[in-house]
């Protein structure tokens, strides 16, 4: 398998994250967490959009019914271009201080799966949720450090997640009818003296693509958890991968120059730009939010 990585956007995101490819627009979304603003690239003209937010931003998902669904730190919104914010439909007030949004991604069915973690210290008092078309909420697990790596097979048998800091890729046993996971077991083990799993996605053979902070690479997984190549990239902090494009094989990862050193920065100028690597895989198209 052969990979040609470019510059998809130059930038300067704190903490690029979040890719989301809307085949409906040809258009990629992202997030910049700690720079509050929502980027949309449209690559086959180079037009770009920015939306400042008035809170760190963990996600913005488009919605099948126009908009987009967006989760600032603590709460959840719907998002309208035109108009703004509206008042938030969920939010973490009950979960304690230091807990915010992190990870997301939408399943098949279009619900949307979003974990949080505690950026005050790494403790275990993050969790998994499952935000319904109805915009019900259900807590899925608990007990979580850093929420990462969400991500599902083509066959919708299998859901990954991954707890940063313990540098594991985990896989669950997916009900897709139901929306709900069981039979939790740990996949991949991350080696490498600093590389910590982030982000991911899954190609339509069932690999899985995994961005790994501080590791500056991706790597992709075999569904048995073998590895199968790196992609090496130019920055130590890649945060999350989506595939794109009319034929969904060209791989969008964001990276972040949040907390590197002037030192670091002058050796790797791209940290914080968005990357996209030509593959020989294809994605599995994104699904909108369906509420």
């Amino acid at each position: 398998m052969s990979y040609e990585t470019r510059i998809a956007a130059h930038g300067h995101d704190l903490l690029g994250e979040s890719p989301f490819w809307d085949a409906v627009d040809q258009a990629l979304t992202w997030v910049d967490i700690y720079g509050r603003q929502i980027h949309r690239l449209h690559p086959a003209t180079g037009a770009r959009q920015l939306w400042s937010m008035p809170d760190r931003v963990a996600t913005a998902i488009p919605r099948a019914h126009g908009g987009m669904l967006v989760a600032l730190s603590r709460s959840l919104h719907m998002f309208e271009p035109a108009t703004g914010l509206a008042a938030a439909f969920f939010s973490l007030d009950q979960a304690g201080p230091g807990i915010r949004f992190n990870d997301a991604r939408t399943d098949s069915h279009g619900r949307l799966w979003i974990g949080t973690m505690n950026e005050a210290d790494e403790v275990r008092t993050g969790a998994l949720y499952r935000i319904d078309a109805d915009l019900g909420c259900t807590r899925i697990e608990q007990g979580i450090a850093i929420s990462n790596g969400i991500g599902f097979s083509p066959d919708n048998t299998r859901f990954y997640f991954a707890d940063t800091p313990e540098r594991v890729i985990r896989a669950y046993d997916f009900d897709s009818a139901a929306g709900t996971i069981g039979n939790r077991r740990d996949l991949i083990i991350v080696d490498g003296d600093s590389a910590y799993p982030d982000g991911s996605t899954v190609d339509r053979e069932g690999y899985i693509w995994n961005a790994q902070w501080e590791g500056s690479r991706v790597v992709r997984y075999a569904p048995d958890g073998r590895i199968d190549a790196v992609l090496t990239l130019p920055v130590s902090r890649p945060t999350c991968c989506v595939f794109g494009g009319a034929d969904l094989r060209t791989l969008y990862v964001t990276s972040a120059c949040m907390e590197l050193t002037g030192a670091e920065l002058r050796t790797q100028p791209l940290a914080g730009s968005l990357f996209a690597i030509e593959t020989d895989a294809t994605g599995i198209a994104c699904t909108r939010f369906a509420g």
